[in-house]
């Protein structure tokens, strides 16, 4: 698979004044080092291997040995090596700096329009000779001769990389422009954060404006999935859609009625919602075009839910209708107070390999539905559950759905909707009948039948 993700880090020199040595390191490129990455890369599935890039240090003095240390302001992302080194005379040393795989995920969700001018990760060389009168100083102990080393001896230059996202294909580019609205849900999730605090500390009942009314008018065109909100406190504990053990949910029924009702109908006020869906109710699947050798593929889908409260977390499940059609990653989970959780439902294998009929797409539309139910932990509770292993977290999450009630739990309905270019029929000659319609009924029994892969 050629790789469809190109990150360069291009080393940006700051000005720097060298007053104090004669034998200072001095940055230098003969060709822009760059990130490459490696070829299992994709933007859906970054690579776990890091990626590397080098940054030539040159001794400018004649007679004096130069100790370097390399220093960065994102320790988390990046790894140096060696940190710390000795350059004789008109000598130089390569510095091999790694972009860790986290890294690699946080860039590829990044907006591709905001990398070039990206000018956040630094790194600082600092340098000092070896002089003659440096009695006490071990070289052979790097460590030990940086912490013995007075602060405003050495002589420091400042290097900056920027990053770069080049598409190699129409489709990567259609999965990079989903990532062009992400700081748009980021901000939006701030400010819904802070209008359920002024609601506490008002005291209102007001619902925000997304979850007011369910009605019938059709779906807007959703916006883009933000992939830069921070879910380091957003666990998940299952990977697989619930089974029949799950009871069955009157409310579920009833919210497929309120969906296809003609007049808009008002849930229940209650004090603050406990979460926001986003981009909206409507997961959008996109039909890759058949290319020669290669048929038509139906792409992942994703959306997020965010908890609007700075006081509680949530716990959340997702149901689907259809089994077999789909695996929802993750079904089950946690998200911390003023946190968000990406949720992606990707077709199962067999539906993934190809698309040959515009009937199954109809199908789908008319049928595929998904239930997200969300229900309250306090955050003591949450706080017990990360501290738990993941089985007993699973466990402990099973018994707290078992523990809730039907009527506590806080649920939204997720329509399916198809994009893209659906390829003909393969028999032109039969006509394909009109998609059944689910009832409210058959949507309870679809819910309970067995999954083959749970």
């Amino acid at each position: 698979m050629n790789p469809s993700l190109f990150i360069p880090i291009i080393f940006r020199q700051f000005p720097t004044v060298f007053s104090r040595t004669d034998a200072d390191l001095q940055p230098t490129q003969r060709s822009p080092p760059s990130f490459t990455p490696p070829p299992d890369t994709s933007p859906r599935r970054p690579s776990r291997t890091p990626v590397h890039a080098t940054l030539r240090l040159t001794n400018l003095s004649t007679s004096r040995v130069a100790v370097f240390k390399v220093r960065t302001n994102r320790a988390d992302w990046f790894t140096v090596k060696p940190v710390h080194g000795v350059v004789p005379p008109n000598g130089a040393c390569e510095i091999v700096v790694s972009l860790v795989a986290a890294a690699a995920h946080e860039l590829a969700a990044i907006d591709p329009r905001t990398l070039p001018q990206r000018d956040l990760e630094r790194f600082l060389i600092q340098s000092v000779e070896q002089a003659d009168d440096m009695r006490g100083f071990d070289v052979d102990d790097l460590a030990a001769f940086w912490r013995r080393v007075p602060r405003e001896l050495p002589s420091a230059s400042r290097v900056g990389c920027r990053f770069a996202v080049l598409p190699h294909s129409p489709a990567d580019a259609h999965v990079l422009a989903t990532a062009q609205r992400m700081d748009a849900f980021a901000k939006l999730l701030e400010a819904r954060c802070e209008e359920h605090d002024n609601q506490d500390a008002s005291g209102g009942s007001g619902m925000p404006p997304m979850l007011q009314r369910f009605t019938n008018d059709p779906p807007s065109s959703p916006r883009g999935i933000d992939r830069t909100i921070d879910v380091r406190h957003a666990h998940t504990s299952g990977e697989h859609t619930d089974t029949a053990q799950d009871e069955p949910d009157d409310a579920f029924a009833a919210h497929q009625d309120a969906a296809s009702s003609e007049l808009p109908l008002s849930p229940p006020r209650r004090p603050a919602a406990l979460f926001q869906i986003h981009p909206g109710d409507t997961l959008e699947f996109t039909v890759r075009p058949a290319r020669p050798g290669r048929p038509a593929v139906l792409e992942a889908a994703a959306f997020f839910l965010s908890n609007a409260s700075r006081t509680h977390a949530l716990a959340f499940k997702i149901k689907t209708t259809n089994h077999e059609g789909y695996f929802v990653l993750p079904s089950r989970g946690l998200i911390g107070p003023s946190n968000a959780q990406r949720i992606e439902v990707q077709p199962v294998k067999d539906d993934r390999a190809s698309v040959n009929t515009t009937l199954d797409l109809q199908q789908r539309e008319a049928s595929d539905r998904f239930l997200v139910e969300i229900a309250r932990v306090p955050i003591a509770d949450y706080q017990e559950l990360l501290s738990l292993d993941e089985r007993a977290r699973k466990r402990e999450l099973a018994a707290l759905w078992t523990r809730s009630t039907p009527g506590a739990r806080e649920k939204a309905l997720l329509n399916c909707r198809i994009v893209g270019a659906v390829p003909p029929p393969e028999a032109p000659e039969l006509k394909p009948e009109s998609p059944p319609s689910l009832a409210p009924q058959d949507v309870e029994a679809h819910l309970d039948e067995p999954s083959p892969w749970c």
